[in-house]
């Protein structure tokens, strides 16, 4: 056994069939905008950017979200009624992305609604998409709590689900 790699054009999927392992990586080209009136992004601004944007969708969802498996293969044979673990990542390129994301840069304590367009595979995000934030629905309310770099993350992998 060993690995088993799959490149799409959302993702690359990394299968480790030794230890049941599944390592899911997105390839994000970005698009650097601002707000008027502030500052050009420095590269100090747009690694801290990808940096956190990274960690935050680690520390979501790493080895929470788990994959089952079923079937009669060697694979799935061994790790039959365990939660195989699914580790994502994001890696910053300047070439041949999965997706396109546009980052805005804001004041502190601006908001803009972040999105996915899952067919033109493109990520609008700002700045301040790290904080913490209360989303209300439906009747009776019904409260969570998301990041939106996170949220909009995972967002997209449950659509991985049925394409």
């Amino acid at each position: 056994m060993g690995h088993v790699v799959r490149e799409t054009t959302w993702c690359v999927i990394d299968i480790d069939t030794t230890v049941g392992r599944v390592f899911l990586q997105e390839r994000w080209l970005y698009i650097w905008r601002l707000q008027p009136l502030l500052a050009p992004w420095t590269l100090s601004e747009k690694r801290d950017f990808h940096t956190r944007a990274d960690r935050s969708i680690w520390a979501a969802w790493s080895n929470r979200a788990t994959l089952k498996v079923v079937g009669t293969s060697v694979f799935a044979r061994r790790f039959s009624g365990r939660a195989i673990p699914i580790n994502l990542d994001i890696r910053w390129v300047t070439a041949n992305p999965h997706w396109t994301v546009t980052v805005t840069k804001l004041p502190i304590g601006q908001f803009r609604t972040s999105s996915v367009n899952w067919n033109a595979r493109t990520i609008s995000l700002d700045t301040n998409d790290f904080v913490t934030r209360s989303i209300c629905r439906g009747k009776p309310k019904v409260c969570t709590t998301q990041v939106p770099v996170a949220h909009e993350f995972w967002a997209r992998c449950r659509k991985y689900r049925s394409t």
